[in-house]
Order: structure tokens, then sequence, then C-alpha cells
């Protein structure tokens, strides 16, 4: 078995993590794909489904996807700390061919590979393209320390992390998030 598959089984084992935990939420997350040719990016991109837009929106802004989010990063730190990872929230469902597995690549690498440089101003966001002044920033903690940002446009499931002290604590995301509303 090549480096490579050994890699991603890795990774699926972390993502089966996430879904053994998520599944008592109801949020509506349902699928992953996980994507990655080294010819077009050196990033995995892993992209985690939900049913539909309402839930996705929801999840975004409630702190569902954030909790995710840090659950999966930690797990996958002790894989390799080093793994250049990106975790992307979309409608939908797993691709069914080739064809489609290279445009759900392309459209979750894309813009995030040419934008994500030093150079470029941010007044768009690298992963989105939308106008970055727009985006809404959430957060944890009473003043926040960390938290989420999610594009506020319609179609757009955008989503970022922040973190004022820039540092991984691996014992503080041990649970998904759970929404008491």
């Amino acid at each position: 078995m090549s480096e490579i598959n050994l890699l991603a089984d890795k990774i699926e084992q972390g993502i089966s993590k996430i879904f053994a935990q998520a599944s008592e939420q109801k949020s509506g997350m349902w699928n992953y794909a996980l994507l990655f040719n080294q010819e077009k990016s050196k990033t995995w991109v892993i992209v985690l489904f939900f049913e539909n837009k309402v839930q996705l929106k929801n999840s975004l802004s409630n702190g569902f996807c954030y909790s995710v989010h840090q659950v999966l990063k930690n797990e996958l730190v002790l894989i390799d700390k080093e793994l250049p990872i990106s975790i992307r929230f979309d409608i939908g469902q797993y691709p069914s061919n080739e064809t489609e597995y290279e445009q759900l690549l392309e459209k979750h690498t894309v813009t995030y590979d040419t934008l994500n440089n030093e150079n470029v101003q941010r007044e768009i966001c690298s992963i989105c393209g939308h106008d970055w002044g727009k985006h809404k920033l959430m957060g944890h903690g009473n003043p926040p320390q960390e938290g989420w940002m999610a594009c506020p446009e319609e179609d757009c499931f955008c989503f970022l992390t922040w973190d004022l002290d820039q540092r991984v604590n691996k014992d503080k995301f041990g649970k998904l998030y759970k929404d008491e509303t």
C-alpha cells in the first residue's frame, strides 16, 4: 500500500470518530469526501456534507461546524502536525464519478491555493472570494478568545477559524458542541 493510501486511511479514521459523535447531534451532517491530487495541490481537502442549506447554515452559525473542525483538527494533529489539511463544509454528497471528484476538488482548492499568499490584500476572502469585510465573526468565551467566521452570502458556506493565542489545546475540544436550543 502506498504512503498516500496509508495517510488517507489514517485521516479517514479521524473522520469516522467525528461522525460517531456527530450522529447524536442531528445536525444534518451525513457524508464526507477526502480529496487529494498531489499534481494539483499539496493540501488534503476534507469536505463534510450536510443534507441541505438550512442545516448547514444553522450548523455554521450555532458553533457545530466550529466544534467539528476543532475536534477533527486535533485528531489530525496526532497523525502529522505539519499535514496541510483544509476542512470544508458543503451541501451535497460524495462524488459519484471522476469528473465530479475533480470538480469538487477544484471548487475547494483553486480559490484557496491561488489567494492564500502573503501578497494578496485581504479585501477578498481567500476561501470563497467574497468581500472579506462582510464575513461574520463568532466566538466562544467572554470575551471570546477563539472562534470562527462565516460568509453571509446566501449560497456560500465559507468557514474560517481564528484564535487570539494561536495555539492548539488538544484537551479542550474532546467533545462536539451540543446545540441546546
